[in-house]
Parts: structure tokens; C-alpha cells; sequence
């Protein structure tokens, strides 16, 4: 069959706007299309991670997280190295058997029963705290009080749905994207256009 190389059409040969002896050499191939393949292999687990994630596999999750270990300390990344690099230390040295499993199944959660929905657990808490700041922000009573504390922290998933809810109950559909959709196609014929000008892949 026709490989990619036949199908994918090289670009211009890159060549260095100096002038002049001191110039640096020009690189040899297309330089854009390496980069491209390079961010596409960038992009790979972290699309592995995010499916992985919604379909509850913590295993294949943690693979990702081991290989960005070195790829978050290549680039600088420190914060994000340390934080990796502690987590996979205290699987393989420091946590019991009994941790690593209680761990890994409440790493993640899914409200709704649906397959492919699953959610880290961490950052729902983080989206649920900052809905909480937002209402006791627009009500006098403040964060600390026991109607925040005993009520509405306790129920904020099911005071977060009421509005969806509200609608199914008296038949109004969800709002329709159609506004949004034409926007994004323009975006895309433009993107497209520009790439195809500068010789993208």
C-alpha cells in the first residue's frame, strides 16, 4: 500500500535567515515536520493517560506517569519530577500492600455509573471546593458556617446537577451548540488554510 512518506508531500527546505560566514549551517530535511512528529510523540501518552483514566485503568495510568517522570525532568520540569518521583517511590519502597490497594481503588470515581466517565478523585474535590468558595461568596453566610459545613458540602454533587435536572423535569433540552460549531468550523478552515501556506503537516 502507499506509505506515509508517499502520501505526505515534504515542505520547503528550511534554510537560516543569516547571512554572512558566521551563519550556522542550514539543518538538511523539513525541519517543521520533525517537529511535528515530535510533538505527536509528545502527545501520545497523554492521551493513553486521559483513556486510560476514563476507563479506570489505574495500571496503565501509573505506566504513563512512570515515563513522565524523565520526561518532566528533560525538560526542567522539577516540581512536576519531584511530585511524580515521590509517588512512585512510595509504591515500590515505602507503601504496604494494603495501601497500594486502597490507593488505587479510590484513586478514581465515577457519579454517574456511565462507562468511560471515571474521574480522579482529587480533582473533583479541587472542582467542588471552588463551587463551594463561589456560592458562600454570593450568600452572607461565610464558608465556615454549619449550613456550608452540614448541608450543602455534604450535597454540593446533587446541588451542581439541579439545573440539568430542572430542565429534563419540565422538558427543556440542553442549549443547542450550533453557534459554537460554526465559530469552530471557521477556526478550523482557517487554521487549515495557514497550515497549508506554510507548508504544515
Amino acid at each position: 500500500g502507499q506509505t506515509c512518506r508517499d502520501s505526505v508531500s515534504a515542505g520547503s527546505q528550511w534554510t537560516s535567515p543569516f547571512q554572512g560566514s558566521s551563519a550556522p549551517a542550514a539543518p538538511r530535511g523539513d525541519q517543521i515536520l520533525a517537529n511535528t512528529i515530535l510533538c505527536m510523540r509528545d502527545s501520545m501518552p497523554h492521551y493513553e493517560f486521559q483513556s486510560a483514566i476514563a476507563d479506570r485503568d489505574i495500571g496503565c495510568a501509573m505506566n504513563v506517569m512512570a515515563v513522565w517522570v524523565f520526561t518532566f525532568c528533560g525538560s526542567g520540569r522539577s516540581k512536576y519530577t519531584s511530585e511524580l518521583l515521590e509517588v512512585a517511590c512510595n509504591f515500590e519502597h515505602k507503601y504496604s500492600n494494603e495501601l497500594k490497594t486502597a490507593i488505587m481503588n479510590n484513586w478514581l470515581c465515577d457519579l454517574n455509573g456511565d462507562e468511560g466517565r471515571w474521574f480522579p478523585m482529587d480533582l473533583m474535590q479541587e472542582h467542588n471546593i471552588n463551587f463551594l468558595k463561589s456560592m458562600s461568596g454570593s450568600r452572607s453566610s461565610p464558608f465556615a458556617d454549619p449550613f456550608f459545613k452540614e448541608v450543602i458540602s455534604l450535597n454540593i454533587h446533587n446541588f451542581l446537577d439541579i439545573k440539568e435536572s430542572l430542565r429534563t423535569a419540565v422538558g427543556i433540552g440542553a442549549k443547542s451548540g450550533s453557534h459554537k460549531q460554526k465559530k469552530k468550523a471557521v477556526a478550523l478552515r482557517h487554521l487549515r488554510n495557514t497550515m497549508h501556506e506554510h507548508e504544515l503537516h
